[in-house]
Parts: C-alpha cells; sequence; structure tokens
C-alpha cells in the first residue's frame, strides 16, 4: 500500500497518464485496460457522468461478466472530467508504457537499465556510481490502496467489494480492514487534478 503524500505525489506527476487514477481513485483491475485486443475497456464513452457508473463489457472482465459500477468516489470523476478522449485510445502497450513513466517518477520504479544509464553519467563527471536496486511495486498496488483506503473511509466492506466487484466480504475483512486510519483515508480521497 503507498501513502496518501506519495499516491498524491505520483499523481501530480503523471496527470498526463490519467487511467492510472482510475486505479487509485476507482480500484480498477489493470487487466481492464488491457485486455484481448489491447484496447482499455474503461472507454471514453462508457464513463456515465449523471449515473456516476462505469460499464464494463464481458469480453473485458476476469469472469466475462459484464459490470457496471457504481458508487464511485467523487475524486475519480473529477478525474475523468479533465480527462481527454484520446487518452482511452491508447493500446496496451502505451498504456504499460506510461505506467512505467509515471511509477519511477514517483520513486516506485527502478530498473536495472536507470541504474546503469544514472551510473554512465556519474562515471563521465568522475562522480560516484549509485549502489540503487531494482525496485517493481506489486502488482496492483493501486488497487490494492484504493481498497484499503475505501474501507477505512467508509468502515463499510459491503460498498467496496461491490466496487471492486468481489464476490464476497471475506477478503476484504482479511486483508484490508484497519490497515489505515480514516484520517488517512480522507487525505487519499482529496487527491485532486490541479485546476
Amino acid at each position: 500500500m503507498s501513502s496518501p503524500a506519495r499516491l498524491n505525489a505520483s499523481a501530480r506527476r503523471c496527470s498526463s497518464w490519467r487511467p492510472s487514477r482510475a486505479k487509485i481513485s476507482g480500484g480498477v483491475r489493470s487487466s481492464h485496460f488491457q485486455r484481448f485486443s489491447g484496447r482499455p475497456s474503461i472507454h471514453w464513452r462508457r464513463r456515465d457522468f449523471g449515473q456516476r457508473g462505469i460499464l464494463t463489457p464481458a469480453c473485458k472482465t476476469k469472469k466475462r461478466r459484464r459490470q457496471w459500477i457504481e458508487g464511485l468516489p467523487e475524486n475519480l470523476w473529477k478525474w475523468l472530467e479533465r480527462t481527454p478522449p484520446e487518452i482511452f485510445a491508447l493500446d496496451g502497450r502505451q498504456l504499460l508504457h506510461r505506467r512505467a513513466e509515471a511509477f519511477k517518477r514517483a520513486g516506485l520504479l527502478i530498473e536495472a537499465d536507470d541504474i546503469a544509464y544514472e551510473n554512465r553519467k556519474r562515471e563521465a563527471r568522475g562522480e560516484p556510481l549509485v549502489t540503487w536496486q531494482p525496485t517493481h511495486p506489486p502488482k496492483n498496488c493501486l488497487r490494492h490502496s484504493f481498497a484499503t483506503y475505501h474501507v477505512a473511509l467508509h468502515r463499510d466492506p459491503g460498498k467496496t467489494a461491490l466496487i471492486l466487484s468481489h464476490r464476497n466480504q471475506q477478503v476484504l475483512y482479511q486483508h484490508y480492514l484497519g490497515i489505515a486510519t480514516s484520517a488517512e483515508a480522507v487525505k487519499y480521497f482529496q487527491i485532486l487534478p490541479r485546476k
């Protein structure tokens, strides 16, 4: 789980990669952004601002069932309002690249190539080499952060399970309840785009 401050910094640095906001603010699975055709399932036209919901077609979901996700936090809608339609047209490879770049800017991802590049620059300048180790954020870490903070804020695992498309609340009780405080959750859901 990432802290609200670190996620806020990440969100501000990667505002051009707005699909990450759906993961941070809405708990959307990574696979919903890239399944089968490589096109994201969270399509620009599938956002319903009136009903405050997102439709995910059956061919794009883990269980092959159409999903209507509602009850999403208000900060997600503020990010989606500012997201241009062309962002939703990126293919899977472009999305993965943008996610990696956003994680790098936030300090959550350091790859071996980045370390080698930094050491070549330092060597040319006669500076000491870095001793960094490669780091990778856990798979679906943004979704897990959302689940943790949503449960902490609302104290309603059933509501969170519905948004996450979990069949029952047991996973939330076992893994997320009690990890974050309600004060941390308030900060997390106050991450908003700059005006």
